[in-house]
């Protein structure tokens, strides 16, 4: 018996309890990321200031700030 099988055989059904849990965290990781690069993005279309609004991002949401965006649109030059 090689020492990875002793190790699932101790553990049982708590291992595949583990790996699931580590690609959920996995995943979860990945689309908050990808919602805060949503975020800079959108913020570099409308000519907005990247780090506030992701200062923003990190003190309430991502998905709020998204929202908050999309309503107040593109900065307007004042001449």
């Amino acid at each position: 018996m090689s020492d990875y099988e002793g190790v699932l055989a101790l553990l049982g059904g708590e291992a595949i309890m583990i790996v699931f849990l580590m690609f959920f965290i996995l995943v979860g990781a990945l689309i908050t990321a990808g919602l805060y690069i949503v975020v800079i993005k959108m913020a570099e279309d409308r000519h907005r200031e990247v780090a506030l609004w992701v200062l923003l991002s990190f003190v309430t949401s991502p998905l709020l700030m998204i929202i908050v965006l999309l309503v107040v649109g593109e900065e307007k030059k004042i001449e």
